[in-house]
């Protein structure tokens, strides 16, 4: 049994030694198929459950009827409605479920080199056993503490928001700033739900624009998907890990840039590699906060119970997140 309550820091974790990046791979066993969902004990759902003071439930999903980021000549999905005499139907072509609007990030998703996936596995182990398929969260439920990081709201109120022709990295220090000023603290087996403005500002693009936007990244241009994202140190990764954070949820195109882009500096690398692949924790991206955003600045609290359900098919990379937050 693994005691929740000290699990080893990000920097007593072994490191593969040709990179020199930590894994968690051996903290919930090698045959785990969680990661972070782990934290997700009945005592941390009470918890949750005790936020709700008002019975308010806010949406925090994209409308799919809104034209979504996609590469060039590409079809997301089609509708279909089917009228009968006495009932309707309808069903989508092209659905992704990994992708689109306010998407999860299964363990699946990304391998690590040579090494594998989380926990260390391999192909096989994923398309014949379906293991750490998205399913596995679905069947657990993500049930837990939400905090509200409202990043675009802080630095709007500082006058700082960006301007979208430059890429903005979101820090660590940053997010502590945030939670600071808007009097919200951490614990472990939070959510964070990251709100960096880009689904405002996307909101504000024609049709035209949003169709033709690229999402294969790595260019500074004013419809680049990706212009403010977490950064990619791996001290960013270790804040995480340290803070038991269960999954970071932005409401941008990409939680870190596609490109590197950032300064050559020791540390700078992949934390969607860090946080799917050695950490076991999740990630959401193209969710929307701006209703979340005025109704936590208009009561003064940022921290509520948020819940996800993913989709039980054996195997997935990753789900609609059929999220709510409940305040």
């Amino acid at each position: 049994m693994v005691d929740l309550s000290n699990l080893p820091k990000f920097a007593d974790l072994p490191v593969f030694e040709a990179t020199g990046e930590h894994y968690a791979w051996d903290v919930w066993g090698r045959d785990d198929e969680l990661g972070m969902v782990n934290l997700l004990t009945p005592e941390r759902v009470q918890r949750a459950a005790s936020l709700v003071r008002r019975g308010k439930v806010i949406n925090v999903e994209p409308s799919k009827a809104i034209p979504p980021p996609t590469s060039p000549n590409k079809t997301v999905f089609e509708y279909h409605l089917n009228v009968g005499r006495t009932s309707r139907s309808d069903y989508m072509d092209h659905w992704p479920l990994h992708g689109g609007w306010a998407h999860l990030d299964g363990l699946s998703h990304h391998r690590y080199r040579e090494f594998g996936y989380y926990g260390g596995r391999q192909e096989d182990d994923l398309a014949e056993r379906h293991e750490i398929g998205i399913e596995k969260w679905g069947h657990h439920g993500l049930v837990g503490r939400g905090v509200l990081v409202d990043v675009a709201r802080y630095l709007d109120e500082r006058g700082e928001f960006p301007d979208a022709d430059h890429r903005y990295y979101i820090s660590t220090e940053l997010i502590e700033a945030t939670a600071a000023a808007h009097g919200v603290s951490f614990e472990p087996g939070d959510f964070i739900l990251l709100r960096t403005g880009w689904q405002r500002w996307y909101a504000g693009l024609s049709d035209a624009q949003k169709q033709s936007m690229d999402t294969t990244g790595g260019k500074e241009s004013q419809r680049d998907i990706d212009f403010i994202v977490l950064d990619r140190h791996m001290k960013t990764a270790e804040w995480l890990w340290d803070h038991r954070i269960v999954a970071v949820w932005a409401d941008n195109g990409a939680l870190e840039s596609h490109s590197l882009g950032d300064p050559a500096e020791e540390g700078v690398g992949s934390n969607h590699r860090r946080m799917l692949v050695m950490m076991g924790m999740g990630i959401g991206e193209f969710f929307t906060f701006e209703d979340l955003s005025a109704d936590c600045a208009a009561d003064g609290v940022y921290e509520f119970m948020v819940t996800a359900k993913p989709v039980n098919y054996p195997g997935a990379v990753g789900s609609s997140a059929n999220a709510y937050v409940i305040k």
